[in-house]
């Protein structure tokens, strides 16, 4: 029951993902029902999907909403605004984060093609870095994934322009900015 609303029925809800906007206005949280996981913000479901394992969360002016979803086949992608994002090999949960003045969002993610990591912001992936497993990530295999072995990387906007992740390696910082230039002449802005 929402605001004295009954909702529909679901086969679980995932009490980790119940969430308010900023504003205490909007509200949202990830349900399963059949095989089938759904983002709920504001009492509407989502697509489908085989899992929602982050989110859904709100910006800061309350008004945009993201979260992370894995498709059939197993392909993670950003769904921001109900807008799906590329597809990638995995996308790291703990760094979907919308800029200060809700205009943007980034995430780390590991490529479309390789386990290079890469920042993606606007649905729109940066260069790759290839971070290497060392010693200090238990030595694993270089076919496993760098988010088995090491801890999570990170992100965190530097005003409403500046983006700064880092990725701890073994005992190294690897760190990563990325400016978004706004150009008139595109609708869309570019990254350095």
């Amino acid at each position: 029951m929402i605001n004295r609303k009954k909702s529909k029925m679901y086969h679980r809800i995932s009490r980790t993902s119940l969430v308010f906007s900023p504003n205490s206005e909007r509200f949202a949280f990830a349900a399963a029902r059949s095989n089938y996981y759904f983002a709920v913000i504001d009492g509407k479901e989502g697509r489908g999907y085989a899992s929602v394992p982050a989110g859904p969360m709100f910006s800061p002016d309350s008004r945009r909403t993201a979260y992370i979803a894995v498709k059939e086949g197993g392909r993670h992608t950003g769904v921001v605004d109900g807008v799906e994002g590329t597809p990638f090999v995995w996308i790291h949960p703990g760094t979907l984060t919308f800029s200060p003045d809700s205009k943007h969002i980034a995430y780390w993610a590991q490529g479309k093609k390789t386990l290079h990591y890469t920042m993606v912001i606007d649905h729109v992936p940066t260069r790759e870095y290839a971070f290497p497993i060392s010693d200090g990530c238990h030595g694993l295999p270089r076919s496993m994934p760098v988010w088995i072995a090491c801890p999570r990387p990170m992100l965190r906007w530097d005003g409403p322009y500046q983006v700064i992740g880092a990725v701890i390696v073994g005992t190294e910082i690897c760190r990563v900015e990325v400016a978004i230039v706004p150009n008139a002449n595109s609708p869309r802005s570019r990254y350095r």
